[in-house]
């Protein structure tokens, strides 16, 4: 709502350089707590662990319902890297709203009550 998406986006890559630690973008098809490693897909070498935090901030299969428009009205906002051009697309398609406008965010916490307050703040300017 009140930024720019360049002004919201973090780079991994810099932060990652920053900190001094190792960033590996994949994906992990397996854990094996025996051998203390996480197995990635395609011919990816594990990678060995002494801790092991999962934080898989999770993202949704927005599987289309019996209506051909059903994907038009749900925006997951994960993965973050396209939600930017996914909130564009809804931006853009304001002016065919009809009627009472209603938005949903499903998930809780803080962060789910941060994104319905500033989708609130930038539909209600979009609206003026």
């Amino acid at each position: 709502g009140m930024y720019t998406r360049r002004e919201c986006h973090l780079d991994l890559n810099i932060l990652a350089r920053f900190a001094r630690v190792r960033l590996i973008h994949g994906t992990v098809e397996a854990i094996d707590v025996e051998q203390k490693q996480v197995l990635l897909s395609g011919d990816r070498p594990a990678i060995r662990y002494d801790v092991l935090s999962i934080n898989i901030g999770s993202a949704p299969k927005v599987q289309s319902a019996t209506k051909s428009t059903a994907s038009d009205n749900v925006t997951p906002v994960k993965p973050i890297d396209g939600f930017g051009a996914r909130w564009d697309a809804l931006l853009e398609r304001l002016p065919q709203w009809k009627g009472e406008r209603r938005v949903l965010v499903v998930g809780g916490g803080a962060g789910g009550f941060e994104l319905a307050m500033t989708m609130h703040a930038r539909l209600s300017k979009e609206l003026q």
